[in-house]
């Protein structure tokens, strides 16, 4: 096991602290990232990689409860199903089924389109549920997984090639996966360009990693 959060920090100059960047990081079922962020309102999420639709394969977000402070992106057994904000109106996508193994996702806050879901560029949002209230999230955005009020729920699997996440215009976090050691030692992390900081597995066990680029 890793330990939770594991992070390094590169002093300006110095050599990065990985040996390798590579294709992605790939979850088994038991690894995710903490992000440490809280998304709002103001709050652009996304993602590049592989992401299935299978009920509980991908599970990226954090919400406070069910339609309340949610900024979320999850596989159901019905295909995959957004959820963005509070109240009523916070699903901005119910179950659709267009994308089986989705490769781009996008999560925005007001954005561009209200609040929205875009997959593979087109926007999914349901055309309802485009606008609303202020929220802020109490707890922090989880990859590979999801923060339901404070407890994780895990995904069975998925692959992370590139991550970025906005709030308020600034770019918080992006993140690219790398590899630390080589061979049967290799640990895979994602590495955040934004604080030169390596975020490691908050769960059990170790991330596949995807090959050299």
């Amino acid at each position: 096991m890793i330990a939770a959060h594991q992070t390094m920090l590169a002093p300006q100059g110095a050599p990065l602290p990985y040996d390798a960047e590579v294709e992605y990081l790939e979850s088994t079922g038991t690894q995710y990232v903490d992000t440490g962020v809280k998304p709002d309102d103001t709050t652009v999420f996304s993602a590049e990689g592989l992401f299935d639709y299978a009920a509980s394969a991908t599970r990226f977000g954090t919400r406070d409860s069910f339609k309340v402070a949610s900024f979320t992106f999850l596989s159901v057994s019905r295909g995959f199903r957004s959820s963005i904000g509070s109240g009523s109106d916070s699903v901005v996508n119910s179950f659709f089924e267009t994308k089986k193994n989705a490769k781009t996702i996008e999560l925005d806050g007001p954005g561009r389109a209200g609040r929205a879901v875009f997959v593979d560029g087109t926007n999914e949002s349901a055309t309802s549920a485009t606008s609303g209230t202020a929220f802020s999230c109490s707890h922090s955005f989880l990859l590979f997984a999801f923060n339901d009020g404070g407890t994780v729920i895990l995904a069975t699997g998925s692959r992370i090639s590139a991550c970025t996440i906005v709030k308020s215009g600034v770019l918080l976090r992006d993140f690219i996966p790398v590899r630390v050691g080589s061979g049967s030692s290799a640990v895979g992390y994602l590495y955040d360009r934004v604080s030169g900081t390596l975020f490691g597995n908050a769960g059990t066990g170790a991330f596949t990693i995807g090959p050299d680029k």
